[in-house]
């Protein structure tokens, strides 16, 4: 008699299957854990605000983001998000020339020109305020030369190239010294200043000289020749050299360094 294998069913034990299902569950497991393993941790990854993005980045075309640091504008603007280190507590200047108490002073870090004259005991009454910038403001080592005429800017009406900024000073022609003894003569610092008187022809007739000619004397720049001019215009000739005191700017000091080259 024939077998018919079709219908042939193979008859599985209650503990065979239950083997089967706790293996199936262990390689079913086994697979979880080994694909969550292969993903690595898990990481929150931050909100990035594009507006941001967008400015940090080249504005024309899109270029890589500009490189941090501080750039000073032409305007001497500090850039935004730069903040300028705070001034010094104090600094020390010196200030010399026509003042009362020449020397090395102490002043606070924001201070300027102005309070570091006050601080040398204030100007000489032959000094000129217009010899230097009192609005300036100063830096540590700097400084400061108080002269008896106004700076060059001052006294022709332009900007003399080269000026100091915050520490001023005298005609280059007049020069400056404690006392207000004059050391120029030879430099051009003014309008049509020339050689020293020292080496003219002669003495210069402080009656009739012009303003030129008064510029070659020793200690004599522009603004003080216009003084010397307006004196004489303003109370006749001059009755000798030792008037020349009376004219704003000219102390004992200074007149003697130009006795020798000045007649009436």
């Amino acid at each position: 008699m024939p077998v018919d294998y079709s219908r042939r069913r193979i008859a599985v034990g209650r503990r065979t299957a239950i083997a089967l299902a706790m293996a199936g569950t262990v390689v079913l497991v086994a697979l979880v854990a080994g694909w969550a393993l292969s993903r690595g941790p898990v990481v929150d990854m931050p909100v990035v605000d594009t507006s941001l993005v967008d400015a940090g980045q080249g504005r024309a075309g899109g270029g890589a983001p500009e490189t941090p640091g501080w750039e000073a504008s032409p305007s001497g603007e500090v850039p935004p998000g730069e903040v300028r280190p705070p001034p010094p507590a104090e600094i020390i200047v010196s200030v010399v020339g026509m003042v009362h108490h020449p020397g090395v002073v102490t002043v606070p870090g924001v201070a300027r020109v102005a309070d570091a004259i006050d601080a040398a005991g204030g100007m000489l009454p032959e000094a000129s305020p217009a010899s230097v910038n009192l609005a300036a403001p100063l830096v540590d080592g700097q400084q400061i030369l108080v002269g008896p005429d106004p700076l060059p800017e001052l006294s022709t009406g332009g900007t003399a190239a080269g000026a100091p900024t915050g520490a001023g000073g005298v005609e280059g022609s007049e020069g400056a010294g404690a006392g207000g003894s004059g050391v120029g003569g030879a430099g051009g610092g003014g309008a049509g200043g020339g050689a020293g008187g020292a080496g003219g022809a002669g003495p210069v007739n402080i009656n009739t000289a012009t303003e030129a000619e008064l510029e070659t004397v020793t200690g004599i720049g522009p603004a003080t020749a216009k003084k010397i001019v307006a004196h004489r215009e303003k109370n006749g000739p001059f009755a000798s050299v030792d008037q020349l005191e009376e004219v704003p700017g000219i102390g004992p000091a200074k007149l003697e360094g130009m006795r020798a080259e000045v007649t009436v």
